[in-house]
């Protein structure tokens, strides 16, 4: 069971969620847990409300808009972003887009190929070696 968080940060989208939407109720928003850490500070006090608009998840299933990623590394000061499920890379672009250094992990190799191709275009690197493998820690 997970310990309850110091506080919920709220995101606001521009539409409906999807999903189950016969049985559910389609949500217009989606809360972030926040545990800080013993060393935690802001750069300045954020809101617990977030606005961006939804993006279509054209290369993720729950793919997050960069703006939104944007808005939540704003409230730091540190030059290095980590991402331990980094998907289709929308944090890595957010960094980049920020002049951070960032650091991803991700399990699932169509994923991973995903977030490549998108850093790379962001980057100006046009032709990604389609056969690229993932490295391992395990051999």
């Amino acid at each position: 069971m997970l310990p309850l968080p110091k506080d919920v940060v709220t995101w606001v989208k521009n539409n409906h969620g999807s999903g189950d939407l016969a049985h559910g109720h389609g949500p217009r928003t989606e809360n972030i847990l926040f545990y800080p850490g013993v060393e935690h500070a802001f750069k300045a006090r954020p809101d617990d409300v977030v606005f961006a608009d939804k993006t279509d998840n054209e290369c993720h299933p729950t793919q997050k808009p960069i703006a939104l990623i944007r808005q939540m590394l704003l409230w730091y000061d540190f030059e290095t972003v980590l991402d331990p499920y980094i998907g289709s890379g929308t944090t890595a672009l957010a960094a980049m887009q920020m002049r951070k250094h960032f650091l991803g992990f991700e399990i699932d190799d169509v994923h991973f190929a995903t977030a490549c191709a998108r850093i790379n275009a962001q980057r100006g690197i046009v032709t990604a070696d389609p056969d690229a493998k993932q490295p391992t820690l395990f051999g």
